[in-house]
């Protein structure tokens, strides 16, 4: 029996897997492919149109192809170009993008002149470009952005430069002429836009991302049909044309595949060619209130202060000193000698306990257990 295996997104194979003994034929047929959704509109219509003309050129009977399914396959395929075409072959689209030429250059040289004339020696030439371009300054490079958000730009710049206070600064700079030409430009752009909009209307025509999955999906059944008429063995089948088709359809895919690298690398280079935006300055820390100082906790012991070592402490050696003790004499403090016979309290002598050598210390108390 035939089977289908999938290998990978970029090749489809049919297998028939070869018993033993049996003689080895030509078991595969392979025909290349992308994801054909990551063409770009004009490439996909282009690979299409290329592959259905490779398969239509031949006797389609012999690749085991229906009438009907290649009709499928040109009627999407015809629809797909009506809508890639349909923007270039419009005769409004071509009006459109003439006018739009047009309000281009107006704007630039509107802006252009208010720029230069901020710097003229004439006094009331520089002072009305300065006031006019506080007004234009805020549309600056709308010319350069896409037409639909250029027109709702130019509606207000033309707002601004037709109120009563501009007139006689545009008549400075002789810029009347130019607004007014700017004005009539974007009322025309809009009339040939609007024409556009009901032409496409008539046509009545699906949107593009609606035809092309239909396109892809005829494009895989035929494929599909290719393969297995290859494997079928039918006696209307031709092989050799059918790998002569398959190749021819490889081949295209690689030309698509080599043009599709080299538009992606071209914009890879235009886009690293433009200029990076810089990168916004760090905002400053906000200063702190006066009013508001640092918090901090207290911290669990309290520091001692200097000088506090010996505050509230009691002298070694215990209590207050009794009356007639310390830095008084004893009564009949003399000498040992002299103080022979006398109580130690009364400065008696040294070998009774007395007042010692001398005579007159203060009394020693030891402390009380």
């Amino acid at each position: 029996m035939e089977q289908l295996t999938l290998l990978s997104e970029a090749f489809i194979i049919i297998y028939v897997p070869i018993k033993e003994g049996e003689k080895r034929m030509d078991e595969l047929v392979e025909i290349q492919k992308m994801r054909l959704t990551r063409l770009d509109n004009a490439l996909h219509v282009l690979y299409h149109s290329d592959a259905y003309d490779i398969v239509h050129a031949v006797d389609i009977t012999k690749l085991g192809l229906t009438l009907a399914l290649l009709n499928e396959w040109n009627g999407n395929l015809l629809t797909e170009k009506d809508l890639n075409l349909e923007a270039q072959a419009n005769h409004n689209t071509k009006l459109l993008n003439e006018k739009n030429e047009e309000r281009n250059k107006l704007i630039t040289f509107i802006f252009n002149v208010v720029r230069t004339y901020q710097r003229s020696p004439d006094a009331d030439e520089a002072k009305a470009a300065t006031q006019l371009d506080i007004i234009t300054r805020r549309y600056r490079g709308i010319q350069y952005g896409s037409k639909s958000h250029e027109t709702v730009h130019i509606d207000g710049l033309l707002i601004d430069l037709k109120k009563a206070e501009m007139t006689p600064l545009l008549a400075t700079l002789r810029l009347t002429s130019a607004v007014s030409l700017l004005e009539t430009a974007n009322a025309e752009f809009n009339k040939f836009r609007k024409a556009r909009t009901a032409s496409r209307a008539k046509k009545d025509l699906p949107k593009i991302v609606e035809v092309r999955p239909k396109t892809d999906a005829v494009y895989e059944r035929v494929i599909f049909m290719l393969q297995a008429a290859y494997l079928s063995g039918s006696a209307t089948v031709d092989k050799e044309l059918i790998r002569t088709v398959a190749k021819q359809l490889n081949q295209r895919m690689d030309e698509i595949n080599e043009t599709f690298s080299q538009i992606l690398a071209r914009r890879k280079s235009d886009k690293s060619k433009d200029p990076k935006t810089p990168k916004e300055p760090k905002k400053p820390r906000k200063p702190k209130d006066k009013d508001d100082p640092d918090i901090r906790l207290p911290e669990t012991e309290e520091p001692k202060k200097p000088g506090d070592n010996g505050k509230d402490k009691k002298p070694e050696g215990g209590g207050t000193p009794k009356p007639g003790g310390g830095g008084k004499k004893p009564e009949g403090g003399g000498s040992g000698a002299e103080g022979g016979g006398k109580n130690p309290k009364e400065g008696g002598s040294g070998s009774e306990g007395g007042g010692g050598a001398s005579g007159g210390g203060p009394e020693i108390h030891l402390p009380e257990n």
